[in-house]
């Protein structure tokens, strides 16, 4: 960066899925078929859950659909809308916008679906991290991680 990227190949994207050099590679379906092998998405059918899915920008959003689809489930997509802008996003308790789904201000939106939905979801815009929302309110994310490494 400091060398103003000097020395860095570059060429035009139309140029470049012309070549060799660029493949397109669905990750989507074999993420979504292994989710059986990891989780035991048919007793998520049998339960017949509501749920709700704030992609919270949505990079996430045709996993989601594609989960849903795959394994018959009840859920919903409570927004559709890829920003990247973070105009979706509530801002935190100190007014700055923070992508931490552990908190009740990040949540917001999610935690409005509480009332709607047996489970409600929203992830970061990147996907490493998640908020679960019941009709309690959100979910300690400590509580979660110590469900599932002892289910795992």
């Amino acid at each position: 960066i400091s060398q103003q990227l000097a020395g860095v190949k570059r060429m035009p994207i139309a140029l470049a899925k012309q070549s060799e050099l660029l493949k397109q590679v669905d990750l989507v379906k074999p993420y979504v078929d292994d989710l059986v092998n990891v989780v035991d998405m048919a007793a998520i059918q049998k339960a017949k859950l509501k749920i709700g899915v704030d992609p919270l920008g949505g990079s996430g959003i045709d996993y989601w659909r594609q989960i849903g689809n795959a394994y018959q489930l009840d859920l919903t997509l409570v927004s559709e809308a890829i920003d990247p802008s973070f105009q979706f996003m509530s801002l935190d308790k100190d007014g700055v916008i923070r992508m931490d789904c552990s908190s009740p201000y990040a949540m917001a939106g999610p935690l409005a679906l509480k009332d709607e939905y047996d489970l409600a979801f929203g992830n970061d815009p990147d996907y490493d991290r998640h908020g679960i929302v019941t009709p309690k309110g959100l979910m300690n994310p400590n509580h979660f991680l110590a469900v599932c490494i002892d289910y795992l």
